[in-house]
């Protein structure tokens, strides 16, 4: 639960990690939960990709800003 809560709040790889930690923890237990678990994967990863996508789409943005082509 705590994983989910952290995927949302922006917290991706602590939310990855602990989600992999609860999916072992349900696996050897038994408990519920592991649904969360894997919501908290599943966000966390998507969140992670979708902030390195925008992170290098902002970089080439901002190194082509003084080529003419882009204008």
């Amino acid at each position: 639960m705590v994983g989910f809560v952290l995927s949302i709040l922006g917290f991706n790889i602590i939310a990855i990690i602990l989600g992999a930690v609860g999916l072992s923890q349900i696996k050897k237990k038994g408990e519920r939960g592991r649904g969360f678990a894997l919501a908290a994967i599943w966000i966390g990863a998507i969140s992670l990709l979708l902030i390195v996508a925008l992170s290098i789409y902002w970089v080439i943005a901002l190194a082509n800003i003084d080529n003419p082509a882009f204008r």
